[in-house]
């Protein structure tokens, strides 16, 4: 169960020491027993996963995009109560699934980060050692039921070395629909990391609407519904 405001399921605080956070991820005061959630995870249709078009060996289910709610999401009330908790209003909610031996290449993604003034939380349901994240260069293992803060603006990839699957609850959020005791300090650091990334945004775009058009164009149409619409990016079929 959530450890949060239920009688001797009292929420349970940590403060996160300065070597868990660095530039692009952030250890949230807070943290879920999942038990309950992963109960939850195996009552689900393996028919309701759907795989994904990047990576390797990638499957998610979109429980919440925009006004769109997936009809398993009445089926998950431990993870509704989960998602609930970190946002009143959220933008997207997917559960992403990672097999044994799957990857994602280094990249970097407009949707999830400061300069698009969203917050992406990471709490790992079903994890083991072997699963692992690098953000901007940093080697990293999301812990069962921990809450993290993911910058995707930053470079990140992730590897399943394991011999089981690795399943993430990624929720997005508009930063102002966040609990302020949640959220990472805004410093100088940030807003260097928005400047330059902004640039590289543009860099990107310019090259790519000559070699990638349709793909440059589907960037920047999400770009903009997320930071000036303030709704979900589109799900692309290809």
């Amino acid at each position: 169960m959530i450890m949060s405001d239920f009688g001797d399921k009292s929420r349970q605080l940590r403060s996160p020491t300065n070597s868990q956070n660095s530039p692009g991820v952030f250890r949230c005061a807070l943290s879920f027993a999942v038990d309950t959630a992963n109960a939850e995870l195996s009552g689900l249709d393996s028919a309701v996963w759907k795989e994904m078009d990047y990576g390797d060996k990638w499957s998610k289910i979109t429980l919440i995009r925009g006004n769109e709610i997936h009809p398993s999401y009445s089926s998950l009330p431990e993870i509704r109560a989960m998602v609930e908790r970190l946002t009143t209003s959220p933008r997207e909610v997917t559960l992403a699934s990672l097999a044994p031996g799957g990857s994602t290449k280094v990249h970097r993604d407009v949707s999830g980060g400061a300069a698009m003034g969203v917050i992406r939380f990471h709490i790992a349901l079903v994890t083991h050692e072997t699963a692992r994240m690098l953000v901007n260069g940093r080697d990293m293992h999301l812990k069962a039921g921990e809450v993290w803060i993911l910058d995707t603006t930053y470079t990140h990839a992730v590897f399943n070395h394991g011999e089981s699957n690795r399943i993430h609850l990624i929720v997005d959020a508009p930063r102002q629909n966040v609990p302020e005791e949640l959220l990472p300090p805004r410093g100088i650091r940030t807003v260097l990391h928005v400047i330059a990334f902004s640039a590289i945004a543009v860099g990107t775009v310019l090259s790519g609407a000559i070699r990638r058009p349709r793909r440059t164009f589907r960037t920047v149409s999400d770009a903009v519904r997320i930071r000036i619409l303030h709704k979900a990016p589109l799900e692309h079929s290809d």
